[in-house]
């Protein structure tokens, strides 16, 4: 289950988009949590049953799928999708 109200990433180890999501969260101060699933198949096939989406990462925000790193920076470009900052 997606939690609400948080930026939840789904990554790999040595995936680029990975990286720069979470290059890109860092530095706008996004409070985020990832969840790495390299070594767990079985979630990665239920990430794309549920989604529909073939590749990592998977970004989920306040509980809704939102793509993976280009679709969620379009969506930020466009105004479509404004990301939660971290609480300090």
């Amino acid at each position: 289950m997606i939690e609400k109200c948080m930026v939840i990433i789904y990554t790999k180890r040595y995936c680029v988009f990975c990286v720069l999501a979470k290059q890109f969260f860092e530095s706008n101060f996004v409070a985020y949590k990832e969840i790495d699933i390299s070594n767990n198949i079985e979630k990665l096939n239920q990430l794309k049953s549920e989604t529909g989406f073939m590749t990592l990462p998977q970004i989920f925000v306040g509980g809704k799928f939102v793509g993976g790193f280009t679709e969620m920076m379009e969506k930020i470009n466009s105004g479509e999708l404004k990301l939660p900052a971290s609480a300090s």
